[in-house]
């Protein structure tokens, strides 16, 4: 196999066994577990551990380029932690063959934005991705590398989040990255109307504004939205780098405020602590319909879920071929029936393809999601009579 082949061609300087690793693992894991507050970007990544490890071919600070096979630990949306038996310079360039869940290669670059020692010669070594991907290619759960911590099971968030910034670009880029984790931007250009906002939406979950907009100032939406009663959390974002500034905002009601370019990670982090968390995913257990208690619906419902099976993977088939027209089709059409049917979680995951495909067509987020999907149907196909 072409995997295997480039696998072997890699130099293996951790040589460390499986036992040895499992109880490294285990110490950097307590060891994490003891960070109060300076690591918490450590807490939004998924666990990703191959027996194998995976290929990572480096670029040295001279032009040589070597290739090494490394073992990872986590990945998250914007990077890759793994432990290598040498120093790694940072800014390293680098292309990580990532291994996805149906056991297919990627190759992923980044470069080399830490490198720790540990002990003899390992070192735990932190990649950069160049390009944001969808952690759930990779892994089936999202779950904290941390085992144990509070919140584990959950795989991502959900809830409403209000979004105000001038920036076309900026609001539809937190759009398409926050529906990733699950959560849905209500993105409006000027304090006035995130205002209104907050008297039409039926729930605001929390605020994320630009502390520097025309009109209304930052300041002044804040003020207000506190004055309104809207005690959630209120993120403000700005280029604003001075920290007296970023102490005015926190006196005049924010939660907190990132600095921009800000990490996407860390703002996500901040949201974990305050959204509700999006279950759906968290275990295997039978996903039972909002009719079931219903007896003469139950038949109807067992054929929609076989029938909702099929559609399922006439979707896949549709993602395959990049045919957005059957795609959005099969989607939206699973989205009204589901709800239908007593099936509300599937009906937002249904929703939330749909707006991805219409946005930007087919990558990786879009496949995850309809692993979600999948997985909703298999829990559902569970409930018996």
């Amino acid at each position: 196999m072409a995997g295997r082949a480039s696998a072997n061609q890699a130099i293996d300087v951790l040589r460390m066994n499986e036992r040895d690793r499992e109880t490294l693992t285990r110490e950097l894991n307590s060891g994490r577990r003891e960070v109060k507050g300076s690591d918490l970007r450590e807490n939004q990544r998924v666990a990703y551990e191959l027996a194998h490890g995976v290929v990572m071919e480096l670029q040295q600070p001279g032009g040589n380029t070597s290739r090494y096979m490394v073992q990872p630990r986590d990945i998250s949306c914007t990077g890759l932690g793994f432990l290598h038996g040498s120093f790694v310079y940072t800014d390293s360039v680098c292309t990580c063959e990532l291994v996805t869940i149906d056991g297919s290669q990627m190759p992923i670059r980044g470069k080399i934005v830490r490198c720790r020692h540990v002990k003899g010669r390992v070192h735990e070594v932190g990649v950069h991705f160049d390009d944001p991907l969808a952690p759930t290619v990779f892994a089936k759960c999202f779950i904290p590398s941390v085992p144990g911590e509070p919140g584990a099971a959950a795989m991502t968030l959900e809830g409403d989040v209000v979004c105000i910034e001038p920036s076309t670009a900026d609001r539809e880029l937190l759009r398409f990255r926050m529906s990733d984790v699950g959560v849905t931007i209500h993105g409006v250009q000027f304090g006035v109307e995130g205002l209104k906002l907050l008297e039409t939406l039926p729930k605001v979950h929390a605020v994320i504004t630009e502390l520097d907009l025309p009109g209304m100032s930052g300041l002044d939406v804040v003020a207000k939205f506190r004055k309104e009663g809207f005690f959630g959390p209120i993120f403000g974002v700005t280029s604003n780098d001075d920290p007296a500034a970023a102490a005015e905002a926190r006196r005049c009601g924010c939660t907190e405020v990132f600095v921009k370019p800000y990490d996407f990670d860390e703002l996500v982090v901040e949201l974990a602590e305050h959204l509700p968390k999006d279950r759906s995913m968290e275990s295997s257990s039978p996903l039972e319909s909002e009719l079931w208690a219903n007896e003469r619906m139950r038949p109807l419902i067992t054929s929609f879920i076989a029938e909702m099976a099929k559609q399922i993977e006439l979707l896949r088939e549709a993602v395959v071929q990049s045919d957005q027209k059957q795609a959005l089709q099969i989607a939206k059409s699973l989205k009204g029936t589901s709800g239908n049917f007593g099936y509300p979680d599937i009906v937002k995951i249904a929703k939330s393809f749909s707006e991805m495909v219409e946005a930007g067509g087919f990558g990786d987020a879009v496949n995850a999601k309809l692993d979600v999907m999948q997985l909703l149907c298999e829990r559902a196909a569970m409930v018996r009579s």
